[in-house]
């Protein structure tokens, strides 16, 4: 994976050391994509000027942000704060059982995860904080992209922000 998207400050690459005590810990194995995103930038700071456009849940078009993506060392706090329901004041543990947070937007509305399991490994999915829910009151999934690298491809410059 070639890490070439402007729009993201990378940080120093993490080990396989790292990665691999992280997943013992958790018991979750981290996507094969994420996996090499982190051994080569070991998470990632956004700017506000970039977006991604996607269908929200109300089927209607929206746009996003991402301020960062998580480290390794980030992601046992995301997750320690959904399960502690710090994020939104939703019921804690949102797809914890098949997702995994790895970025957040800039005004903390939504939380960006990757599917580490089933039919959802790889792929990456929007929680939006806006109050979608689905019929057992688990916050809806938006689907992103069928991959890391796609998700990465879908960022553009929003207008009207200076070079």
């Amino acid at each position: 994976m070639q890490l070439t998207r402007s729009f993201l400050y990378y940080k120093p690459p993490t080990t396989e050391e790292n990665i691999n005590a992280w997943e013992k810990l958790m018991s979750i194995q981290i996507p094969e994509q994420y996996r090499t995103f982190l051994l080569q930038s070991n998470g990632a700071d956004g700017s506000a000027e970039w977006g991604f456009t996607f269908t929200n849940s109300a089927g209607e078009k929206t746009s996003d942000g991402l301020f960062w993506l998580y480290g390794i060392e980030e992601l046992t706090g995301a997750i320690k704060e959904i399960k502690e329901d710090e994020i939104g004041g939703y019921r804690p543990g949102y797809h914890l059982d098949e997702l995994l947070p790895i970025g957040q937007n800039y005004c903390h509305s939504s939380i960006t995860m990757i599917g580490y399991k089933g039919d959802d490994y790889g792929k990456i999915i929007l929680l939006d904080y806006a109050g979608y829910t689905d019929s057992t009151g688990d916050l809806m999934k938006i689907y992103l992209a069928d991959s890391f690298e796609d998700f990465l491809q879908m960022f553009y410059k929003i207008p009207g922000y200076d070079e």
